[in-house]
């Protein structure tokens, strides 16, 4: 078992959020932390345009499964186990993305 995980800008790339939550929540030890960030909704208009005009990679972006609100990452974190009250949630980078912490109870 582990103290940390760090899911990075990655969350969003895959199909099952939970399940990768999940597992984030079982390798952690009682105290762990998983540190999280993903990209809000208002977001995605921004990465769409700058990806076309060929600034960044246009198939990350495409490869998006989705975006978030933070409704939308506390409910997957509460599914993957963590309890509401171990989970801070705020928006950085002018709301474009978003980061959480979630202590393992």
């Amino acid at each position: 078992q582990v103290d940390f995980v760090t899911v990075l800008a990655a969350l969003e790339h895959f199909n099952d959020e939970v399940g990768i939550l999940k597992e984030c929540h079982r390798v952690l030890k009682k105290g762990g932390i998983v540190l999280i960030t993903v990209p809000t909704y208002y977001n995605k208009p921004l990465l769409e345009a700058i990806a076309s005009a060929g600034v960044i990679d246009k198939s990350e972006i495409e490869d998006h499964k989705r975006y978030y609100y933070k409704n939308d990452l506390k409910k997957a974190l509460r599914e993957a186990g963590f309890l509401a009250k171990d989970v801070e949630l705020s928006y950085w980078q002018f709301g474009l993305n978003l980061f959480a912490k979630a202590i393992k109870s």
